[in-house]
């Protein structure tokens, strides 16, 4: 995988907000790496989720956003 195959945390976050845009979602927020995306200590080569926390109506709310998805948005 080369550095273009790896979404910046922006283009996760800019993600999380197209997907669910009735959350509020920092922009200074850090993307953590889904703990299914991790096998044998190593990120998985293909389509990764990170996990995006985000300000809802009454809670926090959980987003997960995909690789692919990420790579989608302009950094």
């Amino acid at each position: 995988m080369s550095i273009i195959d790896h979404p910046t945390d922006i283009q996760f976050l800019k993600a999380a907000q197209r997907k669910r845009p009735e959350v509020k979602i920092p922009m200074n927020a850090t993307p953590f790496i889904d703990a299914q995306s991790i096998v044998e200590g190593k990120l998985i080569v293909g389509n990764y989720k990170k996990t995006i926390f985000g300000i809802g109506v009454n809670t926090m709310q959980e987003i997960f956003v995909t690789r692919d998805e990420a790579l989608q948005e302009i950094p």
